[in-house]
């Protein structure tokens, strides 16, 4: 049974950790798209050396190069669990707070989440990119790089 009262009530006196969470969601999320990107370039080395008759470059370039930039990917995507995790966290604890289910608050969370609001791509990759920016995760040419190849 919800609880709609409560909820938006601890949710508002909460709104500083829900600020918190949406950072993080989008700071990993910035850092899994850079990932993916050096991954990408990564391959295409590959590419290059394979079309250019380069076997031994190549194999070195896949056993390096792509080797590394998967594990950064793992990483990345490792960064981006442990932030979703830190957000049911948050749902489960209001709704233990509210004695409310966990789907019913889940909805009023995300609602104030600019990363789970249904924006277009570009608003958010925007938003993801100053936030990269801001936090020293990427330079104003590796976003700006970053976004064009998206």
């Amino acid at each position: 049974m919800e609880n709609k009262n409560a909820i938006t009530s601890v949710i508002e006196k909460r709104k500083k950790e829900i600020e918190e969470i949406d950072e993080y969601l989008m700071s990993e999320t910035v850092s899994v798209a850079m990932a993916l990107d050096s991954l990408r370039k990564a391959l295409n080395q590959v590419n290059t050396h394979i079309n250019n008759r380069e076997i031994e470059k190549a194999s070195s370039c896949g056993y390096n190069e792509v080797a590394s930039e998967f594990v950064y990917v793992q990483r990345a995507l490792a960064g981006l669990q442990i932030a979703e995790q830190k957000k049911q966290s948050f749902i489960s604890d209001i709704a233990l707070q509210t004695k409310s289910s966990y789907e019913d608050v889940a909805p009023y969370v995300n609602e104030k989440l600019i990363f789970s609001v249904k924006k277009s791509d570009d608003d958010l990759y925007g938003k993801a990119a100053e936030l990269a920016i801001k936090e020293g995760y990427a330079s104003q040419k590796e976003t700006n790089e970053l976004l064009d190849s998206i």
